[in-house]
């Protein structure tokens, strides 16, 4: 079975704008895939990572993303209060050693 992985980024602005790019690895294409959500504008924006069997055409959609660059950042700053939470709940605050 042959796969094609192929990455698309649309850009809902005032003048919408899509990018598309094709791989021959899922690895390759998860890459890209990251380069559109560093990419993301302020607009809203779709990123899909998509496996096309070559054979049957039969498309599967591996990830997919809509949202604007503030939504990233307000789950960059969701996750990294949650690993914050975490880190005092395995100590509960507590201290050791001396002063």
């Amino acid at each position: 079975m042959a796969s094609i992985y192929i990455v698309n980024h649309t850009i809902c602005a005032p003048y919408p704008e899509t990018w598309s790019s094709y791989h021959h690895t899922e690895i390759e294409a998860s890459e890209a895939y990251n380069e559109c959500m560093e990419s993301a504008t302020y607009d809203e924006n779709l990123i899909e990572l998509i496996r096309l069997d070559t054979e049957t055409l039969d498309a599967v959609t591996i990830k997919t993303w809509s949202g604007t660059r503030e939504d990233l950042e307000d789950e960059d700053l969701e996750a990294s209060d949650e690993i914050e939470a975490e880190g005092m709940a395995d100590d509960d605050g507590i201290c050791e050693g001396s002063p």
